[in-house]
């Protein structure tokens, strides 16, 4: 008898670890799931800006991109400016109308490209309150499974690339690394 209550609780001291270790890698999982998974599968690489352009203060920018990954559909498009350093005022949204790109939006969507090399634009950005800040994001946001959104960093450069240099607060950034 001895023996045998021995072995059920081994037996649910197991049972007991296995789900605890199970719980565990799930939490890792989401937790760090998104953020490894940026990282090694990227669904989008070779992002860049080939042409920014303004006509009667209206501001126009298209470019290429590579996606890796065409299960991907994108959930939203975000275009930032500010200065990143800590304590700095909150970076400013930049609004984005996808409108002049004729594979831009489906049915007010982002559309959902095939992987490949693809042109985007043009793009209509419009600025945000003055002044602006020294750097600009371009970020994206894409549904490639159940689990979670995939949040990627496009491009990161200056400001004063896509805007004139009046509308800066500060002209001469240093870029973040």
């Amino acid at each position: 008898m001895d023996r045998e209550y021995k072995n059920i609780v081994m037996h649910k001291l197991l049972i007991f670890f296995m789900y605890l270790i199970i719980s565990m890698m799930m939490i890792i999982l989401f937790f760090f799931g998104p953020r490894i998974e940026v990282v090694i599968f990227p669904v989008i690489s070779d992002f860049a800006v080939t042409e920014i352009s303004e006509v009667d203060n209206r501001y126009f920018i298209k470019g290429v991109l590579y996606k890796n990954r065409g299960e991907c559909a994108p959930k939203e498009l975000n275009i930032y400016v500010g200065d990143q350093t800590p304590g700095a005022d909150p970076e400013k949204i930049v609004i984005v109308d996808l409108k002049p790109d004729p594979i831009g939006r489906e049915n007010g969507e982002l559309r959902t490209r095939s992987s490949g090399s693809q042109f985007w634009g043009p793009w209509e950005i419009f600025p945000p309150d003055l002044p602006l800040g020294p750097i600009i994001t371009f970020s994206i946001i894409h549904q490639c499974h159940f689990a979670w959104q995939t949040q990627q960093i496009l491009y990161r450069g200056v400001t004063s690339d896509f805007f004139p240099e009046h509308m800066l607060e500060n002209p001469s950034p240093e870029m973040p690394k």
